[in-house]
């Protein structure tokens, strides 16, 4: 795969994404924090419906070639996308990522809820109301 950059991530994404539509104007504008917002908005609504098509799991590989980048603003825009995922569909985000694309999460973990113990705290009583629920 070639390595993400701000003249080459609208192509990319694209080509690997095709479902995923970009605002036109946004890419004609390099709007890449607004073009991957949007992209981390439409896998966070995937998950949610609860059948995780083909397309999520291509998003999740496009998030995890972006966290590869070397290019800074690439990990940047990626990073600060992520804080969708993690107020929307933590758990099931963090389950679907790659490893650098976990390395950069865990620091928006923190950020939208505290400290680890604190999440780990809230993970394991999300599972308990599961296992209780009735569907």
């Amino acid at each position: 795969m070639e390595q993400l950059n701000p003249h080459n991530f609208v192509a990319q994404l694209r080509v690997q994404v095709p479902e995923f539509r970009v605002d036109e104007d946004d890419a004609e504008d390099h709007l890449l924090f607004v073009i991957f917002g949007d992209l981390t908005l439409y896998a966070a609504r995937l998950i949610a419906q609860g059948n995780a098509p083909p397309a999520t799991a291509r998003i999740f590989d496009f998030i995890e070639q972006a966290a590869r980048s070397t290019d800074a603003h690439i990990i940047e825009v990626t990073s600060d996308s992520l804080h969708e995922l993690a107020v929307r569909c933590p758990e099931q985000a963090r389950e679907r990522m790659g490893p650098c694309a976990r390395r950069l999460f865990e620091p928006v973990l923190d950020d939208v809820f505290g400290p680890p113990s604190l999440l780990a705290r809230l993970v394991r009583s999300l599972r308990v109301l599961r296992a209780r629920s009735p569907n």
